[in-house]
């Protein structure tokens, strides 16, 4: 149910085309991914960033309300419906929105990984196109990370693939290192071990 769910989002979404593209390199190329792992009780620098930026978790019922103000969203602002995620954050520059990231606790379906108590991980995150270039990866994962201290959580891991370098040089600029590499193809899709995790 949830890949038909993906593939009529991704429809709405991404198009024919896109959607196609998406099967594509999702499903019958090899695909490898990095994941990385921060220890929430270590500090990280704060990267700067002027009052334009707003960055805030909001509710399901906000981000479906911006849904319907901007009605052509990339898919990576649905996760609500395709994967039953609860916790977006979105970054806004000048009140538009630039970005959205989701969290995924323990008990909701991680692609990668088992989380354990006190863990949680990053997910499904895209930068609008006219608003990258400004650091706001970095800015919003900052504010997670903060956001999960205070929430007394321990672990915190994201899964980027190899050749999404955009992707994991904030990350690694955060304080996040890379632990294993998982290798993804049709529906072989297995999860970390983390065995390198203490």
């Amino acid at each position: 149910m949830g890949v038909i769910k993906q593939l009529s989002q991704s429809l709405k979404s991404r198009g024919t085309y896109g959607t196609l593209r998406w099967v594509y390199y999702g499903y019958l190329t090899v695909n490898k991914f990095i994941v990385f792992y921060k220890d929430l009780q270590n500090s990280f620098s704060w990267p700067r960033y002027d009052s334009s930026i707003k960055l805030l978790r909001i509710s399901l019922e906000d981000l479906e309300s911006l849904r319907h103000e901007h009605k052509i969203l990339p898919i990576e602002f649905y996760c609500d419906i395709t994967h039953r995620f609860n916790t977006p954050y979105i970054a806004l520059v000048n009140g538009k929105v630039a970005a959205i990231y989701w969290l995924v606790y323990p008990g909701e379906a991680s692609r990668f990984l088992e989380l354990g108590d006190g863990d949680v991980e990053l997910n499904y995150s895209t930068i609008l196109p006219e608003y990258r270039g400004r650091g706001l990866a970095q800015l919003l994962m900052a504010y997670i990370i903060e956001s999960c201290k205070e929430q007394n959580l321990k672990r915190m891991f994201g899964v980027v693939n190899v050749s999404n370098i955009p992707q994991y040089k904030p990350m690694l600029r955060l304080g996040f290192e890379p632990v294993e590499v998982l290798t993804h193809f049709g529906f072989n899709r297995p999860k970390a071990t983390l065995r390198y995790i203490k």
